[in-house]
């Protein structure tokens, strides 16, 4: 059941996450338009997108959170 609802979660687009505008561009133009894509990443990967910073990772974290998600382990 839980894998059922991960699939879906990882479906979802970054658009649909409600993050601030700069975060979903940075996330846009490094081509990570899906939470599939998100959770794939480190932390480190995030942070060296341009335009991304701690700030942004902690919106990140916290949307991933919400769906019961986690970015990649260091």
């Amino acid at each position: 059941r839980a894998s059922v609802l991960d699939s879906e979660a990882l479906k979802i687009r970054v658009s649909e996450l409600k993050l601030p505008q700069r975060v979903e561009d940075a996330l846009d133009d490094a081509s990570i338009r899906t939470v599939g894509g998100l959770v794939r990443k480190r932390e480190d990967d995030l942070l060296a997108i341009e335009g991304l910073g701690q700030k942004g990772l902690q919106d990140i974290k916290r949307a991933l959170s919400n769906l019961g998600l986690t970015l990649r382990s260091s």
